[in-house]
């Protein structure tokens, strides 16, 4: 589900003087308090359960302690998902950008 007044696509980022652009969603109307902006199915929502229960990672989540922590645990699960041939994942995975500029990446001279 997504609101009718959203949509997606790649947008220039906001104070950048370059030509860059980024993958988002935008508001093309109003939208009142409490609506639901968009919903996704559990199943496709990726978590520490989902590498918990995964036919070949779970031995490696039991045995690995550090992967319980969910960076770790969803970028081993992202790694293996996007190098697996067979997953149905992977060509989502591989549409992605290469880099997407976040600001929690960002070092202390990009302020």
């Amino acid at each position: 589900h997504l609101h009718y007044n959203l949509t997606t696509g790649t947008f220039p980022i906001p104070g950048s003087s370059d030509k860059k652009r980024v993958r988002g969603l935008m508001a093309r109307g109003d939208i009142k308090d409490g609506e639901i902006i968009f919903a996704v199915p559990p199943q496709l929502l990726w978590n520490l359960r989902m590498l918990a229960s995964h036919p070949v990672l779970k031995k490696v989540y039991d045995e690995v302690p550090e992967l319980h922590d969910g960076m770790r645990g969803l970028a081993v699960l992202l790694l293996y998902e996007s190098f697996n041939r067979t997953s149905a994942w992977r060509p989502y995975l591989c549409s992605l950008p290469e880099h997407v500029p976040l600001p929690i990446f960002y070092s202390p001279k990009k302020y």
